[in-house]
């Protein structure tokens, strides 16, 4: 059984967004009048929850900027335009099952300041954070945790529906309300978490579980086995890439030291092309 807008109030939403998107500077009222329809569609709305947070936070900060007065004007980015635009060409056939897949699938993450990991079943991976990520604060990080862990554990998994177990319980709302408008940070990887489950036609929902119950995926967040993660230096890499060639992949590497972005891992990765470089065969790569 599924829900859909009577075509009165989706033909009022299409007008109102292509109304919108006509000004260079729209007042905040009229982005607030605009959200506002974009809520109360929501039931019957399929994701339509990622699409219409960032024109949230910016109405948000534009609002404080002015003091709170409506009638001043604020500018929108390309982003909250291209949203804008995703609402105008799918509102029409766009509708909502009530009726949802019972989870069939469980994977557990967890963040430490460390680094991130992921089990499902008697599979488990993890690894450190890079200098830049682990400035970031720990929701942030539970919310990464959770998309690598999608990436490296589930991207064979497809008409699923994949409960993730967290023991965070912001990261857990983010995942379920498909983003927040409080941390554009974190919206914007529960916006990646969902974008990426739509690609995978994957049902996702995310559960609180005691973090003693999450010491496995906790485990692969703070032990780490260093000695793997070496590589050469970069400009002496790419200066032997000059005089033998520059290779199409980087066949014994992980997302920390690969050289190029093509990789194979030796462990489940989130970014790897493929895992175990002795499963692959080397011919079609130089």
């Amino acid at each position: 059984m599924v829900v859909s807008l009577p075509f009165e109030k989706s033909k009022k939403l299409i007008c109102s967004c292509q109304n919108l998107l006509v000004y260079t500077k729209p007042k905040i009222r009229m982005v607030a009048q605009v959200i506002g329809l974009m809520v109360s569609s929501l039931p019957a709305i399929s994701n339509g929850e990622i699409y219409y947070r960032i024109l949230e936070i910016e109405k948000i900060n534009a609002l404080k900027v002015a003091e709170g007065d409506y009638e001043q004007t604020m500018c929108l980015s390309k982003q909250a335009r291209q949203d804008l635009l995703w609402w105008c060409a799918n509102l029409e056939a766009s509708s909502r099952s009530l009726v949802e897949l019972l989870p069939s699938v469980t994977l557990q993450t967890d963040a430490s300041l460390l680094g991130w990991g992921a089990v499902l079943r008697d599979v488990s991976t993890g690894g450190r954070w890079n200098e830049v990520e682990s400035k970031h604060h720990i929701n942030y990080l539970e919310l990464k945790a959770a998309l690598f862990g999608l990436q490296a554990l589930c991207v064979d998994v497809h008409n699923e529906h994949v409960r993730i177990e967290m023991d965070n319980t912001t990261a857990v709302a983010y995942v379920n309300s498909k983003g927040g408008s409080k941390s554009p940070l974190c919206n914007s990887i529960a916006r990646e978490i969902s974008l990426w489950c739509i690609e995978h036609n994957i049902t996702l929902s995310a559960s609180h579980i005691p973090g003693v119950s999450n010491h496995s995926a906790d485990r692969e967040s703070r032990v780490f086995d260093d000695k793997t993660e070496w590589a050469l230096n970069k400009s002496l890499f790419n200066e032997l890439s000059d005089i033998f060639g520059h290779p199409d992949i980087d066949m014994f590497a992980s997302r920390l030291n690969k050289q190029i972005n093509k990789y194979v891992a030796w462990k489940p990765d989130p970014q790897a092309f493929a895992i175990d470089a002795f499963s692959i065969p080397w011919s079609n790569f130089t």
